[in-house]
C-alpha cells in the first residue's frame, strides 16, 4: 500500500503550490513557519541537551542566558542582514523594523550566526565564562539551525534551485507579482536539510576520531569550514533559480563560502598542529 501510494504522493508534491504557511498565535499575530519552529526547535534543543551540558561542565544557567540572549539578537541580525543586503532605500527602515508587516518582509539565514555569535559574546562577559568553550559547544547547533531553517524555506517557497528534470522538482511561485509557477527546479531546501542532518550524525563519530574537545576552538574552525564547503557545494544547484552567477561562474555565496573555507582550513590546519605537538 506505502509503495502504490509513492507515485501519487511524488505527483502531488511536483505539482503542489508552495504558498507561505503561518502559524497563527492569539492576538491575530501572524508568524512565518520557518522561524516559529526555528524557536520551539531551540527551546526543545535546551531540554535534550541538558544532560550534555552537565557532561562538558557547562553550568546550566550560561546555557540559558546564551540561548534567552542570542534568540532575539538572531531574529534581528536575520532581519538586518536581509534589509542590507535587499537593496532597500535607507529611508525604508521605519516601515522595515517599526510594523508587523516590515517584520515579516523576510530574513537572511547568514543572521543566525552573527546573532549566536554576539549572544555568546555577551554571556562570556555577564558569566565571566570561556568564549572559545561556548563557540565550540554551540558550533554544532549551526547544523540544526540549519536544518529547521531550510525545512521552513521550503514550506515558504523561497530559496528554491534552477530548472531540474529529475523526478523530485518541485514549482515554487516565482519571485513577483503575477501568480506564476517555476519550472520544476531543484528543492535545494531540503538538500541542505538532508545534508544538514547527515553532519548532524556524523560530528560526534568525526571528532572522536580526531581528538577535538571544547575549549581550543578545533571545533568551531571545522564547523564552520563544514558548513562553508556545504553552501559552497550546494549553490551550484540554486544558480538559474534564486541565485546567479557574479564572477568565476560563481555566485556571490560561493565567492565568499569558498574563501572562509580557504581561511578556516588553514587556521584548522595551524591549531591541530600546535595541538599535536
Amino acid at each position: 500500500m506505502i509503495l502504490w501510494s509513492w507515485p501519487k504522493l511524488l505527483r502531488k508534491i511536483r505539482q503542489r503550490k508552495n504558498r507561505p504557511t503561518f502559524l497563527t498565535a492569539s492576538h491575530s499575530m501572524s508568524v512565518y513557519w520557518p522561524y516559529g519552529i526555528l524557536i520551539a526547535g531551540g527551546i526543545a534543543g535546551y531540554f535534550v541537551w541538558r544532560p550534555w551540558l552537565s557532561k562538558h561542565k557547562i553550568p546550566i544557567d550560561v546555557a540559558l542566558t546564551a540561548a534567552l540572549i542570542s534568540t532575539p539578537l538572531v531574529f534581528i541580525a536575520c532581519h538586518s542582514i536581509f534589509f542590507i543586503t535587499s537593496g532597500f532605500p535607507p529611508s525604508a527602515w521605519k516601515a522595515f523594523f517599526l510594523t508587523l508587516s516590515g517584520w515579516r518582509a523576510g530574513y537572511s539565514s547568514i543572521g543566525v550566526l552573527v546573532g549566536v555569535s554576539i549572544g555568546l559574546l555577551i554571556t562570556s562577559l555577564i558569566h565571566k565564562f570561556p568564549i572559545l568553550y561556548l563557540f565550540d559547544f554551540s558550533a554544532p547547533g549551526a547544523f540544526v539551525a540549519s536544518l529547521v531553517w531550510r525545512v521552513g524555506c521550503f514550506r515558504h517557497g523561497c530559496c528554491y534551485g534552477g530548472p531540474t528534470s529529475m523526478p523530485w522538482g518541485v514549482s515554487f511561485p516565482d519571485a513577483g507579482p503575477t501568480d506564476v509557477m517555476t519550472p520544476l527546479s531543484h528543492p535545494v531546501q531540503l538538500y541542505e536539510a538532508f545534508t544538514s542532518l547527515a553532519l548532524i550524525l556524523l560530528l560526534p563519530w568525526m571528532y572522536r576520531k580526531l581528538g577535538f574537545s571544547p575549549g581550543n576552538g578545533l571545533i568551531l574552525l571545522g564547523c564552520l569550514l563544514l558548513y562553508s564547503v556545504e553552501r559552497f557545494v550546494l549553490e551550484f544547484f540554486r544558480i538559474g533559480g534564486t541565485s546567479q552567477i557574479v564572477m568565476y561562474g560563481m555566485s556571490m555565496t560561493q565567492v565568499v563560502t569558498i574563501t572562509g573555507a580557504i581561511v578556516f582550513g588553514v587556521f584548522l590546519t595551524v591549531l591541530n598542529l600546535r595541538k599535536s605537538k
